[in-house]
């Protein structure tokens, strides 16, 4: 077996709905809330505890082995200090001495997690979260669905939070389709409805770009802004899974994947349909 990161490697985060849900916004629809509950989280312990060590930290949107990564932006680090100086700031706070942040309303600082059905790893994804939380003085509910319920979730954006995971289907997807503005419209994809002005016109000078070197700067550009803005908490970057017989020799792990024309079978070259 293979196991590597490459551009094709998906991520997996926690989305923040940024966007009013029912009508109304949630904690989330604040920048600094989000750095925050980016920071209450340790994603390297996650890793190592809840996927047995197998991935790497991500910084965004774009795959450290990708040339759209930006390699100067560092992951936002496990500081529940700083998190909790981001949430005084933006008005949360432990107001009576119970534990519990709140805002001067006096409305408790309390969301609710979807998350699709699964086995063990979302229940040690979920119990870890809720932990942390509750640390921060923040009441983190559940919410477990089926996947077919999920889906429905994210076109009507009934949710304050939730856990998935994006695969990459190439080393340079359109950026549009999930982070555009223009992406909330319709039951679009952009279904955390994040909308900021800079990523707007980074993606339009993106898709705009022929010269490669050019688009690569925008690319980078653009990851700082969404690493900045936190729409998601990036948590962990899967690597590819590759099971390879014995006898097939020459197999390189690539940052855009296998090449199988390099193979060969004892002593021979592996053909390929079409060739």
């Amino acid at each position: 077996s293979l196991q590597w990161v490459n551009m094709r490697s998906g991520y997996s985060f926690i989305a923040w709905q940024c966007g009013p849900r029912n009508g109304r916004l949630t904690p989330f629809h604040d920048e600094r809330v989000r750095k925050g509950m980016t920071m209450i989280l340790d994603r390297e312990r996650m890793i190592r505890d809840i996927w047995d060590g197998i991935g790497v930290v991500s910084t965004g949107p774009n795959n450290p082995e990708s040339p759209t990564a930006n390699p100067d932006v560092e992951a936002w680090p496990y500081d529940p200090e700083q998190a909790a100086a981001l949430f005084k700031e933006a008005g949360w706070e432990d107001r009576n001495g119970d534990g519990v942040l709140e805002n001067e309303e006096g409305q408790e600082f309390q969301f609710e997690l979807t998350m699709s059905t699964g086995g063990e790893i979302v229940e040690r994804i979920t119990s870890y979260v809720k932990n942390q939380c509750t640390r921060a003085g923040i009441r983190c509910s559940i919410r477990l669905v089926d996947w077919s319920i999920f889906a429905d979730l994210l076109k009507q954006r009934d949710f304050d939070a939730l856990m998935m995971g994006w695969s990459a289907s190439a080393p340079e997807s359109d950026p549009k389709q999930i982070w555009h503005s223009e992406s909330i419209l319709d039951q679009g994809d952009n279904f955390i409805q994040w909308s900021n002005e800079d990523a707007d016109s980074l993606i339009d000078r993106i898709r705009a770009t022929l010269d490669t070197d050019e688009r690569m700067a925008l690319w980078h550009e653009f990851h700082s802004v969404v690493h900045e803005s936190q729409p998601y908490s990036f948590i962990r970057v899967s690597p590819w899974l590759r099971f390879v017989k014995g006898d097939i020799g020459n197999v390189g792990t690539y940052k855009a994947g296998l090449d199988r024309t390099e193979f060969f079978r004892a002593g021979q070259m592996v053909t390929q349909p079409g060739s």
